[in-house]
């Protein structure tokens, strides 16, 4: 990579490193037993890298509120704890209260893919008027900016890209600007949208991520 260390290191989904994020989203690509057989050695593995000082923080990725107490459930100590939790967290997927549980409890949330079904928002009647009225009135460059920078307000910061040089620039500096000028009420009205979904503005793992769950008996 040609850097003397990394900055923070992610695991990047609970399920095998064979599972094809290409292929579809069934609920057998991502059986529980795996994950939790194997959950304490790959965090411990984790852990000795950055005492090796490979990364200076070591965080998750797509772990969900299930995911995070079996990680809990082998290493409780607080210098143990993900530095980062990185989630699928869209204009119509705000995970509120999963997001400010993970805030409350230290733990730095990343939303990937932020941008990916911006396009579809237009596309449902009613909201994307609503969409459309609250990035013009809040004074946000696009959309994209518009939902960078509510993203910001929440105190989670982003992952994206862009191929476009104007673009790359009026979204950096969205995503820095701390979400002043949001108004988090209105946007909170865009969550949980069905017909976002319906439309195909949704990421499938993520949500074969989150129905990932321990037997009922267990």
């Amino acid at each position: 990579l040609g850097v003397e260390s990394i900055d923070v290191l992610l695991v990047h989904f609970p399920a095998a490193r064979e599972l094809d994020l290409g292929g579809e989203a069934e609920d057998t690509a991502a059986p529980w037993p795996f994950f939790a057989g194997g959950v304490a050695e790959a965090w411990r593995n984790m852990l000795q890298l950055r005492a090796d000082g490979v990364c200076r923080h070591v965080g998750v990725s797509n772990f969900y509120a299930q995911h995070l107490a079996e990680l809990r459930r082998h290493f409780a100590a607080a210098e143990d704890q993900p530095a980062l939790n990185q989630l699928y967290v869209d204009a119509a997927h705000h995970e509120e209260e999963f997001v400010r549980a993970m805030q409350q409890s230290g733990v730095q949330v990343m939303a990937y893919r932020p941008l990916a079904f911006a396009g579809v928002l237009p596309m449902v009647e009613g909201l994307g008027a609503e969409v459309e009225a609250a990035v013009r009135e809040e004074g946000h460059e696009s959309l994209q900016s518009g939902v960078l920078a509510w993203l910001a307000a929440r105190g989670v910061c982003s992952v994206w890209r862009s191929s476009c040089p104007e673009h790359v620039q009026a979204n950096a500096k969205a995503a820095a600007g701390g979400g002043r000028g949001v108004d988090l009420e209105r946007w909170a009205k865009f969550d949980g949208n069905e017909m976002v979904d319906m439309f195909g503005g949704a990421d499938e793992f993520a949500a074969l991520f989150k129905r990932m769950a321990p037997p009922a008996d267990q």
